[in-house]
């Protein structure tokens, strides 16, 4: 992987001869079988796998996920310029840009999970922008950590306690819910700009803000804010 950074940057390689390169990044340890694999395609077959857990780490200019209940696998990915490093044990997915660090432009990514298992989300975006329509995703626990410009969640109607961090420095979070979806929104110290359908909540301070019918169902979302000079914008959908 370093000998392919290095070529790269130095133009000795186009950037298909590179991914190319990259695919031997792609990991399994070995009870995953019948793994697709291209210079921008990898697909890993659900199987008898009951949960999924995914981990990305920055390095996507522009980051999507999406859910679809009637595909085989446990996740799809599509990826643009360069591919990053993925490692797969079991339902445990980690997609890892090493180039990172180096502030490269990664180009693309756009992640398909299975609908039908609940899914923990570990997101750092460090990108332009990292969209993730979740509303076909069961979740148990997402982590965002919004290094990203702008960062938009749409979230599934809960089917259980559903633990959703917010933290970094990203411009804009946007985060969308089902109408009736409850959910307590607690704002840490000296985190960032609230406004929850259109009422701005900044000032609440440590006192948890909290719907209606949050505490009547375990069906909810317990979100916590911690990003920093970010304004978090939470909304409804029908």
């Amino acid at each position: 992987a370093l000998l392919v950074d290095y070529l790269t940057r130095n133009n000795a390689l186009t950037l298909d001869a590179a991914v190319k390169l990259r695919q031997t990044d792609v990991q399994t340890n070995g009870a995953n079988t019948g793994i697709e694999l291209s210079s921008e395609h990898v697909a890993v077959p659900l199987g008898s796998l009951q949960a999924g857990h995914l981990i990305v780490t920055a390095g996507a200019e522009h980051l999507t996920i999406n859910g679809d209940a009637a595909q085989a696998e446990l996740f799809r990915a599509h990826f643009g310029t360069l591919a990053p490093s993925v490692f797969v044990d079991q339902g445990l997915v980690k997609i890892y840009y090493r180039h990172a660090l180096l502030n490269w432009n990664a180009g693309t990514a756009d992640v398909t999970l299975h609908g039908g298992i609940p899914w923990r989300l570990d997101v750092v975006s460090s990108g332009a922008a990292c969209i993730a329509d979740l509303r076909s995703v069961p979740l148990s626990s997402l982590d965002v950590n919004g290094k990203a410009s702008n960062i938009e969640i749409t979230l599934p109607r809960p089917t259980a306690g559903v633990s959703f961090r917010i933290a970094g420095n990203a411009s804009h979070i946007i985060v969308r819910r089902a109408t009736g979806s409850a959910m307590q929104v607690r704002l840490g110290r000296g985190a960032s700009n609230l406004i929850i359908d259109g009422q701005d909540f900044s000032a609440v301070g440590s006192k948890p803000y909290s719907t209606a019918n949050y505490a009547d169902t375990p069906q909810r979302y317990d979100i916590d804010v911690t990003a920093r000079h970010t304004t978090v914008t939470i909304e409804t959908y029908n």
